[in-house]
């Protein structure tokens, strides 16, 4: 099966000026993966990781330093947006917060219509009215919403509003970059099965990017998990949440607060120090507490632990997880 999304070695290097003085950061180092059609694809990180610059890499609103990207088969690396406009409706992606990605001045119906006319699917203004009021029911809003503006609505209309605006265009990926962690939990909910009708009755694929654990076991078929740049484990989602192999999954798992004062967290990490991408070393070594000495001298390479199950990491966790969450 030809995958919709393969990324090859993805680098991204941002260069920063300070007092005349360059800097390079890089945010995202060697970077592979594929996405099949009809997946949801998980990628999870502290902030910082290079979740969403990969995402916006994808749908080339970043252009990488290095590597490749490819959409249903062509390579989209290099080509212009010209060239590119083609594959953007097809591809989009729906932002964090919705007041931000909305613009202030003008209305639904303005928003929803623009796409219809910039990708040339539709000139007339009274079909366009039409398309828009069918796609604003199937993202649970209505005709009386059409002449408000985004300040006019709750948090979660408004990332209502910016889906319906991704799925004007009929596309067949979306990235959905932590698109509920400005939502109030009772709203995420909503959104999330939302996400999950809109995934079944538009036949869509989902590159999913998010912090939280419950919404990532919730919604994705296979996880990605991102640290300082790079890719440190791969797995379909349940064999990721009852046997994770890389130290900072289990990391991840641990720091969720549990209300239970009896329990505590089994494994110990060593925080205060900061976190330092290596040369040579294992770029979480600063943080964890099963180095071996070969951790401090070659930088662990992604190997397979299973023909699913992919780590970065000379001395995997072999325990199975203690992590639990209902739903």
């Amino acid at each position: 099966m030809n995958p919709i999304v393969q990324v090859e070695d993805l680098k991204k290097v941002f260069r920063t000026q300070n007092f005349g003085r360059v800097s390079k950061i890089t945010a995202v180092e060697g970077v592979s993966f594929t996405i099949q059609r009809g997946e949801t694809l998980g990628l999870i990180g502290e902030s910082g990781s290079g979740k969403t610059t990969v995402g916006r890499m994808i749908v080339k609103l970043l252009n990488p330093s290095s590597g490749h990207i490819k959409l249903d088969g062509h390579d989209v690396t290099h080509l212009n947006e010209k060239a590119f406009k083609p594959f953007r409706k097809r591809f989009q992606i729906v932002f964090q917060d919705p007041y931000s990605s909305l613009n202030p001045r003008m209305t639904v119906l303005q928003l929803l219509s623009r796409p219809l006319s910039v990708f040339g699917i539709e000139k007339d203004r009274k079909k366009q009215r039409m398309k828009v009021i069918e796609v604003l029911h199937d993202v649970g809003l209505h005709e009386e919403h059409l002449n408000r503006y985004p300040h006019e609505f709750s948090g979660g209309q408004r990332q209502r509003v910016a889906v319906a605006r991704a799925l004007m265009t009929k596309p067949e990926f979306i990235v959905l970059d932590e698109p509920t962690s400005a939502l109030d939990v009772s709203v995420q909910a909503q959104i999330l099965n939302l996400l999950r009708q809109l995934k079944a009755a538009h036949n869509l694929t989902y590159l999913f990017i998010s912090h939280d654990l419950g919404v990532i076991h919730y919604m994705c078929d296979r996880v990605l998990v991102m640290y300082m740049g790079e890719i440190v484990e791969s797995a379909p989602t349940e064999e990721l949440f009852t046997s994770p192999a890389h130290p900072y999954t289990r990391f991840l798992m641990e720091s969720i607060p549990d209300p239970d004062p009896e329990l505590t967290n089994e494994i110990d990490y060593v925080n205060k120090v900061k976190a330092l991408q290596s040369t040579y070393g294992c770029n979480f070594l600063s943080r964890c507490d099963r180095a071996l000495p070969n951790c401090f001298d070659r930088h662990p390479e992604l190997v397979k632990l299973s023909s699913n199950h992919l780590v970065r990491c000379h001395n995997p966790l072999k325990e199975a997880s203690v992590w639990k969450r209902d739903g």
